[in-house]
């Protein structure tokens, strides 16, 4: 019946406010919800057996399902469509995708998750009202739609709660949310970062200020696809001795996970490299450039592991960037950072080149591939290293 309900909202503001729920659904981490929803269900009807693993798994899938809920939420919000919807209760919160979520005191978390807990969750013209058992919190619209962390709790409120809001980093020409909370954000080969400190995130504006100046000023080439492409980044954890960690993920298009590096350049680069890796995908969902049941492993020219097809194609067609990003800051550097620069262009656009040679001599590659990759060769080509000095 919630699942109807959520449904149902979702229908009316697909009528009445179609450009709400068209831009909410465009939100990253809706996608990597609605596949491994996809995935659960496909695992049920395969395997489940009836023990208490599985008894977990279908709870969990129970709760990711009822996830619907707040999706609907915040499309009726963002229409200004009344509803009445259940949210259930993930991880101790209710989250409300794109806006944020209301981390509930954890005595009040535990009790609602260890009852598949949800809340009661009303839209009305000026504001969102959640209810959980006696306790009460009002979040006003504006304040959600502009990030803004405001939050009222009724008089009389047995419980406590915290509103996180996904907040913005902005910059000049550009803006993005900054996804610390969404519970679907974590698909990504390396762990999302929890919720930042005020501190933190004030480190993330700064270092994203000066990475898009980098991007501006150095590779305006790159800029209208970052800003077209890129509407979201999530921190991630990154492990001992690797402080240069980013990712993008194939179920969440619009998205870059990266953990921040103290050089704003050094963010720039990963920013353009793994928003070259998310348009890959983004073509890849919509055509084919490879025999996808050829499982044949390559040797990959920038490491010692060997890569499938697909992992090989996206390795060359990303390091086809920063070859041209390595170029550029070559270009405009002077004395011992042109040389840095050079070097490091030298090298990617040789394992570029390599790794193109592999592709095209694979024999794996469909006739629109061949002529996708082609045209890759012919752009690393036309890169020539300037002698510094």
């Amino acid at each position: 019946a919630h699942l109807e309900t959520a449904w149902s909202v979702l229908t009316t503001v697909d009528r009445d406010q179609p450009a709400a729920l068209s831009a909410l659904l465009g939100y990253p981490y809706l996608r990597a919800w609605a596949v491994r929803c996809l995935e659960q269900i496909g695992s049920a009807a395969s395997s489940w057996q009836g023990d208490d693993d599985h008894a977990y798994a279908a709870r969990r899938l129970s709760a990711d399902l009822g996830h619907l809920g707040a999706i609907a939420v915040t499309a009726a919000a963002r229409g200004r469509v009344s509803a009445a919807v259940s949210v259930p209760v993930l991880d101790g919160a209710v989250h409300l995708p794109s806006f944020g979520r209301l981390v509930l005191q954890p005595e009040l978390g535990a009790a609602a998750e260890d009852g598949l807990g949800t809340a009661a969750v009303n839209v009305i013209s000026n504001a969102i009202i959640i209810k959980i058992g006696d306790s009460c919190w009002t979040l006003r619209l504006a304040d959600l739609l502009s990030g803004q962390p405001g939050l009222v709790a009724a008089l009389g409120n047995s419980w406590s709660a915290d509103w996180q809001p996904v907040r913005m980093l902005r910059a000049d020409d550009w803006s993005g949310s900054l996804d610390d909370v969404d519970p679907y954000r974590d698909c990504y080969p390396w762990p999302a970062a929890p919720r930042l400190t005020a501190a933190e995130f004030a480190r993330w504006q700064a270092g994203f200020e000066l990475a898009w100046q980098e991007v501006r000023r150095g590779h305006p080439g790159f800029a209208p696809g970052l800003a077209a492409g890129l509407s979201t980044l999530t921190p991630l954890l990154a492990p001992a001795g690797h402080p240069e960690v980013s990712a993008a993920a194939r179920q969440a298009p619009g998205a870059v996970a990266v953990f921040l590096p103290a050089d704003p350049v050094t963010l720039a680069e990963l920013l353009i490299r793994e928003n070259q890796r998310a348009k890959l995908g983004a073509i890849l969902d919509l055509l084919d450039l490879y025999d996808r049941v050829d499982d044949r492993f390559f040797a990959a020219p920038w490491g010692e592991e060997k890569l499938q097809i697909d992992g090989l194609l996206q390795g060359a067609y990303t390091h086809l960037a920063i070859t041209g990003f390595w170029r550029a800051r070559q270009q405009r550097a002077e004395g011992l950072a042109a040389e840095e620069a050079g070097r490091r262009f030298a090298k990617c656009q040789a394992h570029t080149s390599e790794a193109i040679d592999t592709l095209l001599g694979s024999g794996a590659l469909t006739p629109l591939g061949t002529r996708f990759v082609e045209l890759m060769r012919r752009s690393a080509k036309s890169a020539v290293p300037r002698v510094p000095g």
